[in-house]
């Protein structure tokens, strides 16, 4: 649990600080160790954001963590 709560204040500051009240929600899922599922809802979905997405996935690859990062509006 503390892994999950990790991840998903993570994502939550990184999307705030970098797009705002376009953010709605950020729902992390745990797999097995090492690998989660990333799901950002935003009002609209956008190509930085998805870029940004697939940014932070790369990130977590590069640390050996397996991230699959999803960007939906909602």
């Amino acid at each position: 649990m503390k892994i999950k709560q990790q991840l998903l204040e993570y994502f939550r500051d990184a999307c705030q600080k970098r797009f705002g009240d376009e953010l709605i929600d950020i729902k992390v899922s745990l797999s097995v160790p090492h690998q989660a599922f990333v799901q950002i809802v935003v009002k609209t979905v956008t190509p930085q954001i998805t870029a940004f997405g697939g940014d932070l996935q790369q990130e977590f690859a590069e640390l050996g963590r397996h991230i699959d990062v999803q960007v939906v509006a909602g």
